[in-house]
Protein backbone atom coordinates (compact mmCIF):
# COMPACT_ATOMS: atom_id res chain seq x y z
CA UNK A 1 0.00 0.00 0.00
CA UNK A 2 1.40 3.55 -0.93
CA UNK A 3 1.35 6.16 1.88
CA UNK A 4 1.69 9.76 2.44
CA UNK A 5 6.01 8.89 2.56
CA UNK A 6 6.20 7.14 -0.64
CA UNK A 7 5.74 10.60 -1.99
CA UNK A 8 8.70 11.97 -3.89
CA UNK A 9 10.88 14.87 -1.92
CA UNK A 10 9.21 17.65 -4.33
CA UNK A 11 6.07 16.82 -3.27
CA UNK A 12 6.23 15.54 0.34
CA UNK A 13 6.19 19.41 1.26
CA UNK A 14 2.36 19.68 0.23
CA UNK A 15 1.55 17.77 3.36
CA UNK A 16 1.69 20.72 5.13
CA UNK A 17 -0.35 22.93 2.86
CA UNK A 18 -4.01 22.83 5.01
CA UNK A 19 -1.66 23.80 8.00
CA UNK A 20 -3.59 27.07 9.55
CA UNK A 21 -1.21 28.39 12.08
CA UNK A 22 2.27 27.87 12.83
CA UNK A 23 1.59 25.54 15.80
CA UNK A 24 -0.19 23.41 13.81
CA UNK A 25 2.89 23.57 11.50
CA UNK A 26 5.25 22.39 13.81
CA UNK A 27 2.78 19.82 15.82
CA UNK A 28 2.94 17.70 11.67
CA UNK A 29 6.59 18.40 11.12
CA UNK A 30 7.30 15.97 14.28
CA UNK A 31 5.53 13.31 12.52
CA UNK A 32 9.18 11.91 11.22
CA UNK A 33 12.37 13.44 10.36
CA UNK A 34 11.90 13.46 6.16
CA UNK A 35 8.54 15.33 7.37
CA UNK A 36 10.22 17.49 9.02
CA UNK A 37 13.25 18.28 6.79
CA UNK A 38 10.51 18.55 4.23
CA UNK A 39 8.91 21.07 6.13
CA UNK A 40 11.86 23.17 5.91
CA UNK A 41 11.26 23.62 1.85
CA UNK A 42 7.28 25.00 2.60
CA UNK A 43 6.30 28.49 2.22
CA UNK A 44 5.03 28.37 5.56
CA UNK A 45 8.64 29.41 6.47
CA UNK A 46 8.71 32.06 4.07
CA UNK A 47 5.71 34.00 4.87
CA UNK A 48 4.44 36.89 6.85
CA UNK A 49 3.31 34.67 10.25
CA UNK A 50 1.56 36.21 13.39
CA UNK A 51 3.02 33.85 16.38
CA UNK A 52 1.74 33.46 19.67
CA UNK A 53 4.38 33.96 21.93
CA UNK A 54 5.11 30.18 22.58
CA UNK A 55 5.65 29.56 18.97
CA UNK A 56 8.55 31.95 18.37
CA UNK A 57 11.58 30.49 19.95
CA UNK A 58 10.31 27.30 18.73
CA UNK A 59 9.87 28.69 14.83
CA UNK A 60 13.36 30.67 15.09
CA UNK A 61 15.44 27.80 16.18
CA UNK A 62 14.24 25.95 13.10
CA UNK A 63 15.16 28.92 11.04
CA UNK A 64 19.05 27.60 11.81
CA UNK A 65 18.31 24.81 8.87
CA UNK A 66 17.56 27.56 6.59
CA UNK A 67 20.65 30.35 7.43
CA UNK A 68 19.86 32.78 4.78
CA UNK A 69 15.88 32.91 5.11
CA UNK A 70 14.52 36.21 6.55
CA UNK A 71 11.61 36.38 8.15
CA UNK A 72 8.62 39.06 9.21
CA UNK A 73 8.07 38.74 13.12
CA UNK A 74 4.57 39.97 14.81
CA UNK A 75 5.14 39.28 18.39
CA UNK A 76 2.46 40.82 20.90
CA UNK A 77 2.63 39.81 24.73
CA UNK A 78 6.14 39.31 24.72
CA UNK A 79 7.98 37.46 27.66
CA UNK A 80 11.36 37.03 28.57
CA UNK A 81 12.19 33.89 26.47
CA UNK A 82 10.39 35.13 23.09
CA UNK A 83 12.53 38.10 23.76
CA UNK A 84 15.48 36.38 24.02
CA UNK A 85 14.65 34.49 21.00
CA UNK A 86 13.75 37.69 18.99
CA UNK A 87 17.27 39.14 20.46
CA UNK A 88 19.59 36.17 18.94
CA UNK A 89 17.89 36.00 15.94
CA UNK A 90 17.63 39.81 15.14
CA UNK A 91 20.38 39.35 12.09
CA UNK A 92 17.61 37.41 10.22
CA UNK A 93 14.38 39.15 10.69
CA UNK A 94 13.25 41.78 7.92
CA UNK A 95 10.28 43.35 9.38
CA UNK A 96 9.20 43.35 13.03
CA UNK A 97 6.84 44.10 15.18
CA UNK A 98 7.44 44.35 18.91
CA UNK A 99 5.24 45.08 21.72
CA UNK A 100 5.53 45.13 25.70
CA UNK A 101 5.03 47.12 28.41
CA UNK A 102 8.50 49.09 28.88
CA UNK A 103 9.67 50.68 26.71
CA UNK A 104 13.43 50.15 27.98
CA UNK A 105 12.87 46.19 27.34
CA UNK A 106 12.24 46.70 24.27
CA UNK A 107 15.37 48.68 23.06
CA UNK A 108 17.25 46.43 25.49
CA UNK A 109 15.76 43.50 23.43
CA UNK A 110 17.09 44.54 20.34
CA UNK A 111 20.88 45.15 21.07
CA UNK A 112 22.25 43.19 18.28
CA UNK A 113 23.11 44.19 14.78
CA UNK A 114 20.04 43.79 12.45
CA UNK A 115 21.50 43.44 8.83
CA UNK A 116 18.29 42.76 7.38
CA UNK A 117 15.77 44.79 9.10
CA UNK A 118 13.87 46.82 6.86
CA UNK A 119 10.69 48.18 8.81
CA UNK A 120 10.40 48.19 12.45
CA UNK A 121 7.40 49.09 14.79
CA UNK A 122 7.65 49.26 18.18
CA UNK A 123 4.66 49.45 20.90
CA UNK A 124 4.60 50.45 24.54
CA UNK A 125 1.91 50.28 27.39
CA UNK A 126 3.39 52.24 29.50
CA UNK A 127 2.31 55.86 30.35
CA UNK A 128 5.76 56.65 33.02
CA UNK A 129 6.69 60.23 32.54
CA UNK A 130 10.43 59.30 31.55
CA UNK A 131 13.25 60.77 29.24
CA UNK A 132 14.23 60.18 25.94
CA UNK A 133 17.11 57.58 25.78
CA UNK A 134 19.04 55.54 23.57
CA UNK A 135 21.22 52.62 24.87
CA UNK A 136 24.29 52.32 23.06
CA UNK A 137 23.96 48.91 21.66
CA UNK A 138 20.45 49.32 20.80
CA UNK A 139 20.45 47.79 16.99
CA UNK A 140 24.17 46.84 17.67
CA UNK A 141 24.87 50.49 17.76
CA UNK A 142 23.02 51.48 15.12
CA UNK A 143 24.23 48.83 12.69
CA UNK A 144 20.68 48.60 10.78
CA UNK A 145 21.80 49.35 7.02
CA UNK A 146 18.62 48.70 5.21
CA UNK A 147 16.12 50.28 8.21
CA UNK A 148 13.90 52.24 5.89
CA UNK A 149 10.89 52.69 8.23
CA UNK A 150 9.65 53.05 11.73
CA UNK A 151 6.85 53.26 13.55
CA UNK A 152 6.68 54.13 17.34
CA UNK A 153 3.70 53.78 19.40
CA UNK A 154 4.07 55.24 22.95
CA UNK A 155 8.00 55.17 22.48
CA UNK A 156 9.85 58.33 22.39
CA UNK A 157 13.61 57.32 21.81
CA UNK A 158 14.27 59.64 18.43
CA UNK A 159 13.86 62.50 21.35
CA UNK A 160 17.06 61.70 22.78
CA UNK A 161 20.28 63.79 23.04
CA UNK A 162 21.77 64.67 19.89
CA UNK A 163 24.48 62.53 19.03
CA UNK A 164 23.05 59.26 20.81
CA UNK A 165 22.74 57.36 17.76
CA UNK A 166 21.85 58.31 14.01
CA UNK A 167 20.19 56.25 10.96
CA UNK A 168 20.53 57.51 8.07
CA UNK A 169 19.21 54.56 6.01
CA UNK A 170 15.41 55.67 8.10
CA UNK A 171 13.35 57.30 5.28
CA UNK A 172 10.11 57.01 7.21
CA UNK A 173 8.71 57.66 10.57
CA UNK A 174 5.28 57.53 12.20
CA UNK A 175 5.37 58.69 16.47
CA UNK A 176 2.41 58.08 17.69
CA UNK A 177 1.81 59.56 21.82
CA UNK A 178 -1.34 59.82 23.52
CA UNK A 179 0.09 61.31 26.57
CA UNK A 180 2.32 64.46 25.11
CA UNK A 181 1.33 66.58 27.95
CA UNK A 182 2.66 64.41 30.59
CA UNK A 183 6.66 64.45 30.58
CA UNK A 184 9.93 65.25 32.21
CA UNK A 185 10.26 68.04 29.83
CA UNK A 186 8.71 71.20 30.86
CA UNK A 187 5.48 69.44 31.54
CA UNK A 188 5.74 67.60 28.41
CA UNK A 189 6.66 64.08 27.13
CA UNK A 190 9.03 65.80 24.58
CA UNK A 191 11.80 68.59 24.67
CA UNK A 192 11.03 71.69 23.21
CA UNK A 193 13.92 71.04 20.63
CA UNK A 194 12.21 68.13 19.29
CA UNK A 195 12.54 69.08 15.51
CA UNK A 196 16.62 69.18 16.04
CA UNK A 197 16.53 65.75 17.68
CA UNK A 198 14.73 64.45 14.82
CA UNK A 199 16.84 65.74 12.77
CA UNK A 200 19.90 64.47 14.10
CA UNK A 201 18.82 60.68 14.60
CA UNK A 202 17.40 60.26 10.74
CA UNK A 203 19.79 62.73 8.73
CA UNK A 204 17.91 61.16 5.31
CA UNK A 205 14.26 61.23 6.57
CA UNK A 206 11.60 61.63 3.54
CA UNK A 207 8.41 61.12 5.52
CA UNK A 208 7.34 62.39 9.09
CA UNK A 209 3.88 61.73 10.91
CA UNK A 210 3.92 62.91 13.99
CA UNK A 211 0.72 62.26 16.27
CA UNK A 212 1.35 63.85 19.39
CA UNK A 213 -2.06 64.53 21.68
CA UNK A 214 -3.90 64.41 25.60
CA UNK A 215 -6.10 61.50 25.35
CA UNK A 216 -7.74 62.65 28.38
CA UNK A 217 -8.89 65.88 26.74
CA UNK A 218 -9.56 64.83 23.51
CA UNK A 219 -13.40 64.41 23.32
CA UNK A 220 -14.69 64.07 19.63
CA UNK A 221 -17.49 66.15 18.85
CA UNK A 222 -16.73 68.86 21.17
CA UNK A 223 -14.92 71.42 19.74
CA UNK A 224 -10.74 71.96 20.14
CA UNK A 225 -9.58 70.20 23.85
CA UNK A 226 -7.81 72.67 25.83
CA UNK A 227 -4.45 71.78 25.15
CA UNK A 228 -1.91 74.05 25.69
CA UNK A 229 0.58 75.28 23.02
CA UNK A 230 3.35 73.37 22.51
CA UNK A 231 6.57 75.21 23.13
CA UNK A 232 8.63 74.76 19.69
CA UNK A 233 12.19 76.12 20.17
CA UNK A 234 12.75 77.47 15.97
CA UNK A 235 15.10 74.29 14.29
CA UNK A 236 18.68 75.60 13.74
CA UNK A 237 20.09 76.57 10.12
CA UNK A 238 20.74 72.61 9.65
CA UNK A 239 16.88 71.71 10.33
CA UNK A 240 15.95 73.93 8.57
CA UNK A 241 17.35 72.33 5.68
CA UNK A 242 16.35 69.10 7.13
CA UNK A 243 12.92 69.91 6.93
CA UNK A 244 12.74 71.41 3.55
CA UNK A 245 13.81 68.21 2.05
CA UNK A 246 11.03 66.28 3.27
CA UNK A 247 8.77 65.00 1.07
CA UNK A 248 5.85 64.34 3.51
CA UNK A 249 5.03 65.90 6.33
CA UNK A 250 1.70 64.85 8.62
CA UNK A 251 1.43 66.88 11.94
CA UNK A 252 -1.40 65.79 14.20
CA UNK A 253 -3.00 67.60 17.04
CA UNK A 254 -1.49 70.15 19.64
CA UNK A 255 2.00 69.46 17.54
CA UNK A 256 -0.45 71.01 14.28
CA UNK A 257 -0.19 74.21 16.33
CA UNK A 258 0.82 77.26 15.29
CA UNK A 259 4.07 77.19 17.07
CA UNK A 260 5.18 74.06 15.63
CA UNK A 261 3.63 75.07 11.78
CA UNK A 262 5.14 78.35 11.72
CA UNK A 263 8.92 76.78 12.40
CA UNK A 264 8.81 74.36 9.38
CA UNK A 265 9.25 75.45 5.68
CA UNK A 266 6.03 74.13 4.32
CA UNK A 267 6.09 75.51 0.75
CA UNK A 268 9.02 73.66 0.03
CA UNK A 269 7.44 70.25 1.32
CA UNK A 270 5.82 68.34 -1.45
CA UNK A 271 2.91 66.46 0.76
CA UNK A 272 1.42 68.15 3.82
CA UNK A 273 -1.69 67.29 5.98
CA UNK A 274 -2.43 69.19 9.11
CA UNK A 275 -5.31 67.53 11.24
CA UNK A 276 -6.70 69.17 14.43
CA UNK A 277 -10.23 70.05 15.72
CA UNK A 278 -10.30 73.19 14.99
CA UNK A 279 -6.84 74.30 12.53
CA UNK A 280 -5.47 78.11 13.58
CA UNK A 281 -5.58 80.27 10.74
CA UNK A 282 -2.27 81.30 10.75
CA UNK A 283 -1.55 77.17 10.02
CA UNK A 284 -4.31 77.22 7.25
CA UNK A 285 -2.85 80.15 5.45
CA UNK A 286 0.82 78.54 5.63
CA UNK A 287 -0.71 75.54 3.47
CA UNK A 288 -1.98 77.88 1.13
CA UNK A 289 0.18 78.07 -2.06
CA UNK A 290 1.33 82.18 -2.78
CA UNK A 291 0.57 81.37 -6.61
CA UNK A 292 -0.17 79.80 -9.18
CA UNK A 293 -3.44 77.78 -10.08
CA UNK A 294 -4.82 75.98 -7.47
CA UNK A 295 -7.37 72.68 -7.61
CA UNK A 296 -9.64 72.47 -4.41
CA UNK A 297 -11.19 70.40 -2.58
CA UNK A 298 -13.79 69.86 0.43
CA UNK A 299 -14.91 66.69 1.85
CA UNK A 300 -14.96 63.80 3.91
CA UNK A 301 -12.10 61.87 5.63
CA UNK A 302 -12.04 58.33 6.16
CA UNK A 303 -12.13 58.64 9.66
CA UNK A 304 -15.21 61.14 9.56
CA UNK A 305 -13.61 64.51 9.97
CA UNK A 306 -14.15 67.77 7.39
CA UNK A 307 -11.25 67.42 5.20
CA UNK A 308 -9.46 70.42 2.87
CA UNK A 309 -7.28 69.86 0.25
CA UNK A 310 -5.21 72.01 -1.67
CA UNK A 311 -3.00 71.05 -4.42
CA UNK A 312 -1.11 73.23 -6.74
CA UNK A 313 -1.60 72.47 -10.40
CA UNK A 314 1.88 73.76 -11.80
CA UNK A 315 3.95 72.47 -8.50
CA UNK A 316 2.45 68.96 -7.75
CA UNK A 317 1.96 70.04 -4.25
CA UNK A 318 -0.56 68.89 -1.71
CA UNK A 319 -1.96 70.06 1.65
CA UNK A 320 -4.44 68.23 3.08
CA UNK A 321 -6.36 70.15 6.23
CA UNK A 322 -8.40 67.87 8.55
CA UNK A 323 -10.51 69.22 11.97
CA UNK A 324 -14.56 68.86 12.66
CA UNK A 325 -17.33 69.63 10.27
CA UNK A 326 -18.40 72.80 12.13
CA UNK A 327 -14.63 74.24 11.49
CA UNK A 328 -13.65 72.36 8.08
CA UNK A 329 -17.38 73.39 6.59
CA UNK A 330 -17.62 77.26 8.51
CA UNK A 331 -18.08 79.90 6.81
CA UNK A 332 -14.62 81.18 8.80
CA UNK A 333 -12.18 78.79 7.52
CA UNK A 334 -14.04 78.33 3.97
CA UNK A 335 -13.58 82.47 3.64
CA UNK A 336 -9.49 82.37 5.02
CA UNK A 337 -9.30 79.50 2.15
CA UNK A 338 -10.73 81.10 -0.74
CA UNK A 339 -10.23 84.97 -0.28
CA UNK A 340 -6.92 84.05 -0.80
CA UNK A 341 -7.57 81.58 -4.06
CA UNK A 342 -11.05 81.92 -5.58
CA UNK A 343 -9.51 83.31 -8.58
CA UNK A 344 -6.94 80.62 -8.86
CA UNK A 345 -9.67 77.84 -8.91
CA UNK A 346 -9.29 75.36 -11.51
CA UNK A 347 -11.21 72.84 -9.97
CA UNK A 348 -13.47 73.06 -6.96
CA UNK A 349 -14.78 69.52 -5.71
CA UNK A 350 -17.09 69.79 -2.99
CA UNK A 351 -19.24 67.38 -1.23
CA UNK A 352 -23.09 68.42 -0.81
CA UNK A 353 -22.84 68.79 3.14
CA UNK A 354 -20.35 71.19 2.62
CA UNK A 355 -22.37 73.40 0.09
CA UNK A 356 -24.20 75.68 2.78
CA UNK A 357 -21.11 76.82 4.25
CA UNK A 358 -19.37 77.47 0.37
CA UNK A 359 -22.43 79.88 -0.12
CA UNK A 360 -22.44 81.48 3.44
CA UNK A 361 -18.73 82.69 2.69
CA UNK A 362 -19.00 86.83 2.52
CA UNK A 363 -18.61 87.66 -1.77
CA UNK A 364 -14.10 87.29 -2.22
CA UNK A 365 -14.60 87.63 -6.33
CA UNK A 366 -15.32 85.67 -9.06
CA UNK A 367 -13.99 82.11 -9.63
CA UNK A 368 -12.73 83.30 -12.96
CA UNK A 369 -10.61 80.60 -13.81
CA UNK A 370 -12.79 77.68 -12.23
CA UNK A 371 -13.21 74.97 -15.58
CA UNK A 372 -14.67 72.11 -13.72
CA UNK A 373 -16.90 71.81 -10.64
CA UNK A 374 -17.24 68.44 -9.21
CA UNK A 375 -20.60 67.82 -6.54
CA UNK A 376 -19.88 65.13 -4.56
CA UNK A 377 -23.28 63.02 -3.35
CA UNK A 378 -22.32 61.09 -0.08
CA UNK A 379 -24.44 58.26 1.28
CA UNK A 380 -27.19 59.33 3.35
CA UNK A 381 -26.30 59.24 6.78
CA UNK A 382 -23.36 61.97 6.23
CA UNK A 383 -26.34 64.92 6.52
CA UNK A 384 -26.03 64.77 9.97
CA UNK A 385 -22.66 66.62 9.99
CA UNK A 386 -23.72 69.24 7.66
CA UNK A 387 -23.37 72.86 8.10
CA UNK A 388 -27.05 74.71 7.78
CA UNK A 389 -27.07 78.37 6.94
CA UNK A 390 -29.63 81.12 6.91
CA UNK A 391 -30.74 81.17 3.32
CA UNK A 392 -30.65 84.94 3.18
CA UNK A 393 -27.34 85.08 4.31
CA UNK A 394 -26.00 82.83 1.52
CA UNK A 395 -24.29 84.43 -1.59
CA UNK A 396 -24.47 83.42 -5.41
CA UNK A 397 -21.01 81.92 -7.09
CA UNK A 398 -19.75 83.27 -10.16
CA UNK A 399 -18.22 81.14 -12.02
CA UNK A 400 -17.75 82.65 -16.07
CA UNK A 401 -15.05 80.33 -17.28
CA UNK A 402 -17.08 76.42 -15.59
CA UNK A 403 -17.35 74.48 -18.33
CA UNK A 404 -17.97 70.72 -16.65
CA UNK A 405 -20.54 70.41 -13.76
CA UNK A 406 -19.70 66.47 -12.82
CA UNK A 407 -22.22 65.22 -10.26
CA UNK A 408 -20.58 62.01 -8.30
CA UNK A 409 -21.73 59.40 -6.26
CA UNK A 410 -19.20 58.53 -3.83
CA UNK A 411 -19.24 55.43 -2.93
CA UNK A 412 -20.95 54.41 -6.04
CA UNK A 413 -24.27 52.86 -5.26
CA UNK A 414 -26.00 50.49 -8.00
CA UNK A 415 -29.44 51.92 -9.11
CA UNK A 416 -28.76 55.51 -7.13
CA UNK A 417 -30.80 58.63 -8.50
CA UNK A 418 -31.83 62.14 -7.68
CA UNK A 419 -34.42 64.39 -8.74
CA UNK A 420 -33.70 67.10 -11.60
CA UNK A 421 -34.93 69.50 -9.28
CA UNK A 422 -32.29 68.77 -6.27
CA UNK A 423 -30.18 69.11 -8.84
CA UNK A 424 -31.56 72.54 -10.10
CA UNK A 425 -31.76 73.63 -6.38
CA UNK A 426 -27.54 73.40 -6.39
CA UNK A 427 -27.28 75.62 -10.35
CA UNK A 428 -29.63 77.72 -8.57
CA UNK A 429 -26.96 79.28 -6.88
CA UNK A 430 -24.25 79.43 -9.47
CA UNK A 431 -23.84 82.45 -11.97
CA UNK A 432 -22.19 81.00 -15.16
CA UNK A 433 -23.17 80.06 -18.79
CA UNK A 434 -25.14 76.79 -19.44
CA UNK A 435 -25.00 76.81 -22.82
CA UNK A 436 -21.30 76.12 -22.60
CA UNK A 437 -21.11 73.48 -20.15
CA UNK A 438 -21.37 70.42 -20.07
CA UNK A 439 -23.29 67.89 -17.54
CA UNK A 440 -21.75 64.72 -16.36
CA UNK A 441 -23.47 62.14 -14.17
CA UNK A 442 -21.07 59.60 -12.76
CA UNK A 443 -22.09 56.38 -10.64
CA UNK A 444 -26.11 58.18 -10.63
CA UNK A 445 -28.93 58.87 -12.91
CA UNK A 446 -31.50 61.54 -12.81
CA UNK A 447 -35.23 61.54 -12.35
CA UNK A 448 -37.07 63.62 -14.48
CA UNK A 449 -39.18 65.31 -12.19
CA UNK A 450 -39.25 68.82 -14.06
CA UNK A 451 -40.48 70.44 -17.69
CA UNK A 452 -37.83 70.63 -20.19
CA UNK A 453 -38.57 74.98 -20.32
CA UNK A 454 -37.84 74.74 -16.39
CA UNK A 455 -34.42 73.09 -16.45
CA UNK A 456 -31.34 74.68 -17.06
CA UNK A 457 -30.03 74.32 -20.69
CA UNK A 458 -26.63 72.56 -20.56
CA UNK A 459 -24.35 72.36 -24.29
CA UNK A 460 -24.85 68.43 -23.64
CA UNK A 461 -25.42 66.01 -20.98
CA UNK A 462 -23.37 62.76 -20.84
CA UNK A 463 -22.99 59.71 -18.28
CA UNK A 464 -19.44 58.80 -17.24
CA UNK A 465 -17.78 55.76 -16.36
CA UNK A 466 -16.77 55.22 -12.41
CA UNK A 467 -13.65 53.50 -13.76
CA UNK A 468 -10.84 55.37 -13.23
CA UNK A 469 -10.71 58.55 -11.58
CA UNK A 470 -12.67 61.15 -11.52
CA UNK A 471 -10.29 64.00 -12.05
CA UNK A 472 -9.32 62.15 -15.30
CA UNK A 473 -12.92 61.86 -16.40
CA UNK A 474 -13.13 65.51 -15.89
CA UNK A 475 -10.13 66.37 -18.13
CA UNK A 476 -11.50 64.63 -20.84
CA UNK A 477 -15.17 66.31 -20.53
CA UNK A 478 -13.13 69.78 -20.18
CA UNK A 479 -11.35 68.75 -23.62
CA UNK A 480 -13.99 67.43 -25.40
CA UNK A 481 -16.40 70.21 -24.50
CA UNK A 482 -14.10 73.10 -25.69
CA UNK A 483 -12.85 71.05 -29.07
CA UNK A 484 -17.24 70.09 -29.81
Amino acid sequence: MVTIDDLPNELLPRVFDDCTSISDFFRRSHVSKRWREASYEHPMYCRDVQLLASDIPLFLKRLNHRPLQTVNVVCQGSHQPVLDAISENLHRIAQLELHDEDEGVLLWTLGHPAPALETLELWSRANKQRQAHIPRHFLGGGEAPRLTSLKLMEVIFPFADIGSACFPSVRSVEIVHRNVTKGPYGGWAIPADALDRLAAIFPGLESLHLELYALDLGIAGWGPPPIPEFPADAPSEATGTFLARLRELELQDCVASWSTVRHIPLSDIQKVTISRRAIEQQSIVACIPTDGQVAISIDIDDDLDGILKISSVEGHTERALLSDHENCYGPNDLETLLVRTSWRITTLSISTIAWDGLLAVAFVGAFAALNTLRIIVPNDYWYAYRVENDPEERFTLVMPSLRVVLLDRVPVLEGYSWNRSLLESFLASIEFDSQLATLALRGMTLNEDMDRAERTAFRREVVCSTAGSWLEVALELEEATEES
